[in-house]
């Protein structure tokens, strides 16, 4: 089930990305992102007053445990600014290789609580692998397509450190509640950083107008769906498993959209992406030979 989970959270995340990148491009980064976890909370609110009464006591924990919607906001605001400037297919491989190099870093220092776990020199040729796929995927391009290539790219490390943090808070006081909590923190920043830095965007200058694109509101409420299967599926399914089989689903739905969206499919999108799978494969099963052997000489 968990395995199938996993696939059906990159589905998701390929049309969140679209529909939120919509939303943006009519409204702005920021404000599109206070709409995005405005719609998202009134959801997940109606959700968690139906269910309330099966979950478990709350607990007190540490202030960092509930930051995982504030490091949301710049995931949102990183792959919204991308979309356009390269392909949804694309966005989703850089992001993955941000997932990939922020997870060896979590791992190794075993930042957030996570087990910590030695980066080995076998991995270099996995990372490569997945880094040559990236770039069939991306190029040509041209100055402004780095950035959205850059801004993708760190949008693969806020999601790793949001998801170990929701996690975190997910095991202690139960999925539910650390998707409520996700989108609390996340309006909140988004309104501020919106109050601060976001008057200049079409939303202010040109006034608040609804858009016959009625599917982009949905993007928070689509958001919803994505992070409580996160909080399901990540402490149950290895890291890197559940990367790969996020990919997946990713790229099939990325490639989709791309050609809804185009017309045209791309087969280096397909080539880049089934390399980046096999990077990801091949770190895989580094890894498991490594712990076997680690296994074999500490009985």
């Amino acid at each position: 089930m968990y395995t199938i989970l996993s696939m059906v959270s990159g589905f998701l995340n390929s049309i969140t990305v679209m529909q939120n990148g919509d939303l943006s491009a009519f409204y702005g980064a920021y404000s599109g992102a206070v709409i995005i976890h405005l719609v998202g909370l009134v959801v997940v609110l109606c959700w968690y007053a139906a269910v309330r009464h099966t979950l478990p006591p709350k607990q007190k924990l540490p202030l960092w445990m509930y930051m995982g919607g504030v490091i949301g906001v710049g995931t949102v605001v990183l792959t919204t600014s991308a979309y356009g400037g390269v392909s949804v297919t694309a966005i989703g491989a850089l992001c993955l290789l941000g997932q990939t190099l922020a997870s060896i870093a979590v791992d190794q220092f075993g930042w957030f609580g996570a087990q910590k776990s030695p980066f080995f020199a076998g991995r270099c040729l996995a990372l490569a692998a997945a880094a040559a796929g990236v770039v069939i995927m991306i190029l040509p391009m041209g100055e402004g397509n780095l950035l959205a290539a850059l801004m993708a790219l760190a949008s693969g490390v806020t999601i790793v450190f949001a998801r170990v943090v929701n996690g975190q808070l997910a095991l202690r006081n139960s999925p539910m509640r650390s998707t409520v909590m996700n989108y609390v923190t996340g309006l909140t920043t988004s309104a501020v950083l919106m109050l601060l830095i976001g008057r200049g965007e079409p939303m202010w200058t040109q006034g608040f107008t609804l858009s016959n694109n009625w599917f982009m509101y949905l993007g928070g409420a689509v958001g919803v769906g994505l992070i409580t299967l996160l909080n399901i599926t990540v402490p149950k399914v290895p890291s890197v498993l559940f990367t790969l089989l996020q990919f997946v689903g990713q790229i099939l739905m990325g490639l989709l959209l791309d050609t809804l969206l185009t017309g045209v499919f791309s087969w280096r999108s397909l080539v880049g992406g089934l390399l980046v799978a096999v990077g990801l494969l091949l770190d895989m099963w580094m890894n498991r030979r490594r712990t076997a052997r680690r296994a074999m000489e500490n009985p």
